[in-house]
């Protein structure tokens, strides 16, 4: 699979499909005056697609997913997967290039009621309710981007145990060798954002694999961060400041 900028050349083809998946998984959620708005305000609006970025999915050279971002403001206005594409990593991928140009440590779009989960599972947070706006509904959501290369960690929490079993109460689940997973604070070289992290195991559920998770929190100083790291648990600071983390996939055991 190639993920490459759409060039105008195959601008047409790539909206083609973008028009063919929201029949398929969109079109549901809105209206007939919704459908007709969004064919005629976005797709057809050629002023309004010249001032996306577009990247593209292709498989021997057949687009299998459309991801667009507004020029400058890193907001998500096309996002779509081939519907016998879905979980094969292809919308990841899509993200991970808007991701890798992105000029500001977060990334926004206003879901449909349908995508919520999918985003939900790459890691964006709800930041706000159901909106409604003439007959378009959405969720506004946001994705914060981490370039490894500015991420510096300022220090590391010590493990307490806070359960009456000995146990780590920061966390739901613990390593399968014992361990337990680890909280540290952080700062965005970029834009000096400081961020709680803390990193952990989720076991094997069912027929899914153990996954390596961290959880981002956004705080406002290094202060704060010690009280949060000293008074809350990891389904409390989850459950209180959900609007304000993201949850980063590492990995699966």
């Amino acid at each position: 699979m190639e993920i490459k900028k759409i060039t105008e050349d195959i601008r047409d083809e790539a909206l083609q499909f973008v028009w063919n998946v929201s029949l398929q998984y969109e079109v549901p959620d809105y209206s007939e005056e919704g459908v007709k708005s969004f064919h005629k305000s976005v797709l057809e609006n050629k002023e309004y697609i010249e001032n996306l970025d577009m990247y593209g999915a292709f498989i021997e050279g057949e687009v299998k997913g459309v991801i667009a971002t507004r020029k400058k403001e890193n907001h998500i206005a096309l996002f779509f997967v081939d519907g016998n594409m879905h979980k094969q990593g292809i919308g990841k991928q899509l993200l991970d290039a808007v991701a890798a140009n992105c000029t500001t440590n977060e990334i926004t779009v206003h879901s449909s009621p349908y995508a919520v989960e999918v985003y939900r599972n790459m890691g964006f947070v709800q930041t706000s309710v159901e909106h409604i706006e003439g007959s378009v509904r959405y969720i506004p959501m946001k994705y914060i981007v981490f370039h490894e290369q500015e991420i510096e960690v300022i220090k590391e929490y010590p493990a307490k145990p806070k359960n009456k079993d000995g146990s780590i109460r920061w966390y739901l689940y613990r390593w399968d060798d014992g361990k337990d997973g680890y909280r540290f604070l952080a700062r965005s070289r970029k834009t000096n954002q400081l961020y709680l992290v803390q990193k952990y195991m989720l076991v094997k559920l069912l027929n899914t694999p153990n996954t390596i998770f961290e959880d981002w929190y956004e705080v406002e100083s290094e202060r704060q961060a010690d009280k949060w790291n000293r008074e809350l648990t990891g389904p409390e600071l989850e459950r209180k400041y959900k609007a304000n983390f993201k949850r980063k996939y590492i990995g699966k055991l």
